[in-house]
């Protein structure tokens, strides 16, 4: 399974770059991702597994991004890697967070209209996904087995590891569930500043952030 995630992500890491710049509902969820962060970054880049941080010390780092949604696929040792974060931050060090959003996900197939996941909810695990927020291994998914968070699971695995001042985002939030009239409406820039703008004034409200197909979290450690 490890070997599964892993080999999974040195795959996926080289198609994300051109998967950002694909199409307008992929740009828009790329810059939501950065307008968390943006007032946040600076120099000094550190990469690590999120299974192991034993390379680094003890309040080593004031900042910890986990992007790309790795939380989603480590699975029961979710709880183990919060804490690591907790570990290598700096006293009210920051940490910044994206997992798949079982309700957006839910939100964005049935906006993108795939009959063939909605008349065959067995087959596709979506009471189990609902429930449990797991979906087992696919032979139609192209991934790992990985667990859909809810924006209240999210905020307390959080709280009960360490970080408090919570905020929450759905990325992309407004546009999800949208991809065909996104795509059409923004080959116009005014309609897609509109759209973009609409997004940034709702994207971290609390009655919407369940609504992203990818959650954002930001925490900051207390302890």
């Amino acid at each position: 399974m490890e070997n599964e995630v892993r080999d999974f992500y040195n795959k996926y890491g080289i198609r994300e770059w051109n998967r950002l710049d694909e199409n307008t509902y992929s740009k828009i969820n790329y810059l939501l991702h950065m307008h968390f962060i943006e007032k946040y970054l600076h120099k000094g880049i550190f990469q690590g597994d999120i299974r192991d941080l034993s390379q680094f010390k003890n309040e080593q780092f004031d900042m910890v991004v986990c992007y790309g949604a790795p939380l989603s696929y480590v699975l029961k040792n979710r709880e183990k890697v919060i804490l690591e974060f907790n570990r290598v931050l700096s006293k009210n060090g920051l940490l910044f967070i994206s997992v798949n959003n079982k309700w957006g996900i839910l939100k964005m197939l049935l906006g993108n209209k795939h009959p063939e996941f909605f008349n065959n909810p067995e087959y596709w695990y979506i009471d189990k996904v609902m429930q449990t927020g797991d979906l087992p291994k696919h032979e139609k998914v192209n991934q790992p087995p990985r667990h859909f968070f809810d924006a209240e699971e999210l905020n307390n695995l959080l709280i009960e590891n360490g970080f408090d001042k919570i905020i929450l985002g759905g990325s992309p939030c407004f546009s999800c569930g949208n991809l065909q009239s996104v795509e059409e409406l923004g080959k116009d820039e005014k309609a897609f500043n509109t759209i973009l703008q609409i997004e940034i004034e709702t994207y971290k409200k609390p009655t919407m952030v369940d609504s992203g197909e990818f959650l954002l979290g930001k925490g900051i450690k207390n302890k």
